[in-house]
């Protein structure tokens, strides 16, 4: 099975997507991650797209619609996708599952509410439908996401839920709630509810409309362990260097501003 892992990044937000990509390449080495940086795509897109609705309001997303088309997604089996404000903390083992045509996870904000920020796809239609709806409609992405998902649930598409009830993971924010009291073990992050003990295979930040894009590079909630460790896995320092500091202020130390 050819798999294609991306993670969605602008240039500004570059580090954060090196991070994401430098955990994944922790727990998968055998499956070389790419980053899709927007503004990389954005001649291609003006040349295919000659006035794409959206190139400014939406450049991350349509730029990254446009590289999934140049990278030929039909070459790959299966497709990861994954926003640049994350941190793989696990092996993604249930994506590479055969039993779905798209596996999604569970949102914070409601119950059934899925979230665009991490997903796994072997339907074309799926990917192209998400990613082209996003160059024609002004709409918000987890809006967009769903109503795409649900279109798939009425053309009885086979979809899997990441971390449902007992599946024993968690994919998504939806841990958030025990970032202040996460384990770290045989080399695993875990929440300690006892009613529903699971393995957290990443953390997302997931900001979401409206919300600054703040303390992206630590979490003041984890553990001097769980920062550690963290630190550990991505290669660097960043959870603990900017531990508390806006996101602002990192992209100014990034660039020497």
């Amino acid at each position: 099975m050819k798999i294609l892992p991306v993670v969605k990044t602008a240039n500004n937000m570059l580090p954060l997507a090196e991070r994401c990509k430098a955990s994944w390449d922790y727990f998968h080495p055998d499956i070389p991650m790419h980053i899709a940086i927007s503004e990389d795509w954005k001649p291609y897109m003006i040349e295919v797209h000659q006035e794409p609705r959206h190139s400014l309001k939406y450049p991350v997303i349509v730029g990254l619609f446009y590289a999934i088309q140049k990278m030929m997604v039909e070459k790959y089996d299966l497709l990861l996708y994954f926003d640049a404000d994350i941190i793989i903390t696990g092996r993604c083992d249930e994506m590479f599952t055969d039993d779905y045509d798209t596996a999604v996870s569970n949102s914070a904000s409601a119950p059934k509410f899925y979230n665009c920020g991490v997903w796994a796809s072997r339907d074309l239609e799926f990917i192209k439908e998400f990613f082209y709806s996003h160059c024609a409609w002004a709409c918000e992405d987890n809006a967009l996401f769903m109503y795409v998902f649900n279109n798939m649930v009425r053309r009885k598409k086979i979809i899997k839920i990441l971390d449902d009830e007992g599946s024993g993971v968690w994919y998504n924010e939806c841990s958030r709630k025990w970032w202040n009291r996460l384990v770290v073990k045989d080399d695993q992050l875990y929440t300690v509810d006892d009613k529903d003990p699971r393995i957290v295979k990443l953390l997302h930040w997931a900001g979401g409309v409206g919300q600054p894009l703040e303390q992206r590079m630590s979490c003041s909630l984890f553990g001097d362990e769980v920062k550690q460790w963290l630190n550990k896995i991505t290669g660097g320092t960043t959870l603990t260097d900017y531990d508390g500091i806006k996101f602002g202020e990192c992209i100014k130390g990034w660039y020497g501003l």
